[in-house]
């Protein structure tokens, strides 16, 4: 068989060699494994090339499709090997053993939860009867029964589970061993009022199977799982905690006694730790004063790693290092409460009993809003306290802005609080402004009962209207520079049957003017974006806009629809069009910007991303993105 060369060059100048390099070859068995196995090294190295660019933020539109590109073909071509091993004649039991594994490890990649329940059953059914695939399909069960407790929703479902579990727990321990957990976990969740009394005789069998193991490392389970019913079983108890500081001094959960804790168990490793910690310790700040502590249990295993990010970061709240307490004599209590992925919250209460567990996100600010209502109202209300401590409790409040609808009361406290204050110079005011814009947008497109097409007095620009007199004379540069904005959003709610300006530079340097498309229908997406992080833009609403305007524009081609897209950001380019945005106009604001022309980003006071506006063949303006489909069907219905 001829041999591969896998080619190390920049991505760019990749793709020439693709072709070459995605030819399946024929030949034997430990070949096709062999070019596998080289294939995906490429697809690592690529892979990781691309995050290293990622993270420094020097990638290009160029180099994310690239890699995006290999990605999908890798998978078709991994399927076509394992298609030429499966058609070798007399496949042997280290081929048939790599075919599952290759089957195993697509579903787990590609599926949603239910399917990969169902797609692991299959699997199994197809390995069933032949000898030489009886270990995988252990292998695949024990991440059967994993799955399939995962996705248990009610607690008759997860009974028939348990009987099935324990029958193959007892044929095969040590695989099976790895699933405790989840069926724990879920079993509490399911019966959240379930007691340690409860659940002993549920965990029973499984302790007397695992205590008959040969295998030492299955029999100290037993201690895991413990910790995990005592972890689990902790709401309405009092938690045991005591810990050494990075400085020395031990801190026990006793002593914080009549305050409402928050335990934190993490590690400086650990992405989603460290990424909720902004957001925590907004709250930590604007709460400490009113009885709100954070016991913060490190479990990193180097020292220097945990000091590095505390001088980084700066958090104020308490620390406790599991490696200090060790060498104290202290128990590891990760280990105590069982372990497992972290973060692993507990939230306590004043009367020293824990409220709740694994407690995050806006789950927290609900709880702890109800736990401090009384405190902080008194606060907010008395003007002796500080500036900063209002400012502090309104910025720790964004998740509960952005995940639900704003009430009339929040509304009206954060504009009282940023038009006393318009003349501080915190830019966070700005910061403010901006979520309670973006709140009260969102209600806009919730509440779509208040709008009328032809005259279309949103929430958004009523507010707006409120707020811009006082920030337009307000002594902070940022304040008035956001003043901008807000009169960008009164005059996009008030352009509604008027004729909308818009002139921009397209991608290849040419210029484009609405006026250009008198006798068609319009649709202009303004799109901002600034991370360089492809993640990033998958978790914006960017993605299901593109889409939308896809089907859009298949759907009404007939009636001459143009889409014409608007970006604003660093990312020149971004994201790339692709084949089915080859009739869209895509046009640069940052060149457009340099070249003299408006902001329409903000000349339109575009609040999120993305803003979309309708323009009928006329070029007046009829909607914004407010319920937009039905407006596009109720449109060419005319």
């Amino acid at each position: 068989m001829a041999t591969v060369v896998f080619l190390s060059c920049p991505m760019s100048v990749r793709a020439e060699d693709d072709a070459k390099l995605f030819v399946v070859p024929d030949g034997s068995f430990a070949e096709l494994r062999d070019y596998a196995t080289r294939l995906r090294e490429e697809l690592i190295k690529r892979n990781k090339e691309f995050s290293e660019k990622r993270q420094s933020n020097s990638f290009t539109p160029e180099d994310e499709a690239a890699v995006l590109r290999f990605n999908k073909k890798y998978d078709e071509v991994r399927a076509e090997v394992l298609q030429k091993i499966a058609a070798l004649p007399n496949p042997d039991k280290e081929a048939k053993v790599y075919i599952v594994r290759e089957k195993w490890n697509a579903a787990r990649r590609s599926l949603m939860l239910p399917d990969r329940v169902n797609e692991l059953q299959k699997i199994m059914d197809a390995c069933e009867n032949d000898p030489d695939l009886a270990d995988i399909r252990k292998e695949i069960k024990a991440e059967w029964f994993l799955f399939a407790f995962m996705n248990a929703d009610d607690p008759s479902n997860l009974a028939l589970l348990y009987v099935k579990f324990l029958a193959f727990l007892k044929e095969d321990t040590d695989h099976a061993v790895y699933c405790c957990d989840e069926f724990i976990q879920k079993l509490i969740e399911l019966r959240p009022k379930i007691t340690k009394e409860e659940i002993t005789p549920i965990l029973k069998p499984i302790i007397t199977i695992l205590e008959t193991s040969q295998n030492e490392q299955t029999r100290s389970y037993i201690d895991k799982l413990a910790g995990t019913v005592r972890f689990c079983t902790l709401p309405g108890r009092e938690m045991e905690l005591k810990g050494t500081l990075p400085d020395g001094t031990t801190l026990d959960l006793k002593d914080l006694a009549g305050k409402v804790v928050y335990v934190d168990f993490w590690d400086t490793s650990c992405g989603p730790c460290v990424g909720e910690m902004p957001e925590l310790h907004a709250k930590y700040l604007a709460l400490k004063d009113v009885g709100f502590e954070v016991v913060s249990y490190s479990i990193d295993e180097e020292m220097d790693n945990l000091t590095a990010f505390m001088k980084k970061t700066g958090y104020t709240w308490p620390t406790i290092s599991v490696l200090k307490s060790k060498e104290n004599g202290l128990p590891d209590y990760y280990e105590y409460y069982g372990g497992g992925a972290i973060p692993k919250t507990v939230l306590i209460g004043r009367d020293g009993k824990v409220i709740k567990t694994d407690v995050r996100g806006r789950q927290l600010s609900e709880e702890l809003d109800k736990l401090f209502a009384g405190e902080i109202e008194k606060k907010l209300d008395d003007p002796n306290v500080p500036f900063s401590f209002k400012l502090d409790y309104h910025l720790s409040q964004r998740i509960k802005l952005f995940s639900r609808d704003i009430s009339e009361n929040d509304c009206e406290k954060l504009i009282h609080f940023i038009i006393e204050n318009k003349d501080e110079g915190d830019r966070n005011l700005v910061i403010l402004c901006q979520m309670l814009m973006s709140a009260v947008r969102r209600k806009d497109i919730i509440d779509k009962a208040q709008h009328r097409e032809e005259d279309a007095q949103y929430r958004s620009a009523a507010v707006a209207k409120r707020l811009l007199p006082h920030l337009q004379g307000s002594k902070s540069a940022w304040l008035c520079e956001y003043a901008g904005t807000l009169e960008g959003i009164v005059r996009s709610s008030e352009m509604f049957g008027k004729e909308m300006e818009f002139e921009a530079i397209r991608n290849d340097g040419s210029s484009v003017n609405l006026k250009d498309f008198r006798g068609k229908p319009v649709v202009i997406a303004m799109y901002w974006f600034h991370s360089g992080n492809p993640a990033d833009y998958q978790n914006s609403g960017l993605p299901f806009m593109l889409n939308q305007l896809r089907q859009f524009e298949t759907k009404y081609a007939a009636q001459g629809l143009q889409v014409i897209a608007y970006y604003v950001g660093n990312q020149k380019g971004f994201p790339k069009p692709d084949e089915s945005m080859k009739n869209w106009i895509i046009t640069d604001g940052e060149a457009s910007i340099a070249k003299g022309m408006k902001n329409y980003w903000q000349y339109y006071g575009a609040i999120g991303s993305p803003q979309l506006f309708l323009i009928d063949r006329d070029g007046l303006a009829i909607k914004t993105d407010t319920d937009f489909g039905k407006s596009l069907e109720r449109f060419f219905a005319k």
